[in-house]
């Protein structure tokens, strides 16, 4: 996504949240961008569903273009927990009421929801919640007034729970001992990365019966070692991951650790290069993507081609 790109998506992400038309005419007219250049951009970007352009030069943001805005972390990590957290609120609302009633009958009337809410303002987040939800197809009106939760907005709203439930987990796991402690964090981790819609599969694996973890997604398969010590990561520690992926065909690997990476670390990482992709992650990209101030993907691309292209680690 180049700069341009972003840009307009980013003031159609804060028109969506302040109830306000965006223009495009605003990008030549006040950033000084050239109106082809903002016409084309704007045409790809329809095509890719992110917007939807209206009458004249005005545009919005679409239900695919909210959630590219939101995993691109344009807004803080406090907003988009109220954000999250109103979209709990429905979606509970919803699901415990379908898993009471079953899927048929489990219809809720949304005046319900109009409890407690004394302003405009929340009135309208809640109308702007609801056409969201309704827009992705994870609720369906049944009449003016009820709707209900569907299967697949189920699994979007297990998907939040669990994001919402990441960082007090996470505070819970550095009080166990070292070895719980390296098994709790590799699955929190998993789970973090999963919601960014990377597959998970967990295989045991003998004699000590560990857990392997493998992510997925788009044909690139990873497998996951998760490191919650004092002590830094050997040049050993990277040699044993490379043993359980080297028989693996299409496998790479990725290096959590909480602890820092020996330069002998980072040279095996360097030198098993023509064999086996090995993208170490730091402490500091851990509490990133767990406070959610940065997007999985775009980490993984950045150390990815940065070891292929210039053999350099990123260890920022």
């Amino acid at each position: 996504m180049n700069a341009l790109e972003e840009f307009i998506l980013k003031v159609a992400y804060e028109g969506w949240q302040n109830n306000v038309d965006t223009n495009l005419c605003y990008f030549w007219t006040t950033m000084n961008f050239k109106e082809e250049e903002v016409i084309s951009q704007s045409e790809i970007m329809q095509h890719k569903g992110v917007i939807d352009l209206c009458a004249g030069h005005f545009y919005e943001i679409s239900p695919k273009g909210i959630l590219e805005a939101e995993n691109r972390n344009y807004i803080s990590e406090l907003e988009m927990r109220k954000i999250l957290g109103e979209r709990i609120r429905i979606l509970k609302i919803l699901n415990d009421r379908r898993e009471k009633h079953g899927p048929m009958d489990g219809y809720v009337d949304i005046t319900d929801m109009l409890t407690n809410l004394n302003s405009d303002k929340e009135l309208n987040n809640l109308a702007r919640t609801l056409t969201f939800l309704q827009s992705l197809g994870y609720i369906r009106p049944l009449s003016n007034q009820e709707s209900v939760i569907t299967d697949e907005g189920v699994v979007y709203y297990r998907k939040l729970y669990a994001r919402q439930n990441i960082s007090s987990r996470f505070d819970s796991i550095s009080n166990l001992l070292p070895k719980r402690r390296g098994q709790e964090f590799q699955k929190l981790f998993a789970d973090v990365i999963e919601q960014y819609d990377w597959r998970k599969e967990s295989e045991v694996r003998t004699p000590h019966e560990e857990i392997d973890i493998v992510i997925n997604k788009n044909r690139e398969f990873y497998l996951l070692e998760c490191k919650w010590q004092k002590k830094k990561i050997q040049s050993g520690d990277i040699g044993k991951l490379f043993s359980r992926i080297a028989s693996r065909s299409g496998t790479n690997g990725i290096f959590v650790s909480m602890s820092d990476y020996t330069s002998g670390a980072i040279k095996n990482i360097i030198e098993l290069l023509p064999l086996k992709v090995i993208i170490p992650f730091t402490r500091s990209d851990v509490l990133k993507l767990i406070n959610y101030e940065a997007n999985f993907d775009n980490l993984i691309n950045l150390k990815y081609t940065l070891l292929i292209t210039k053999k350099e680690v990123d260890l920022s």
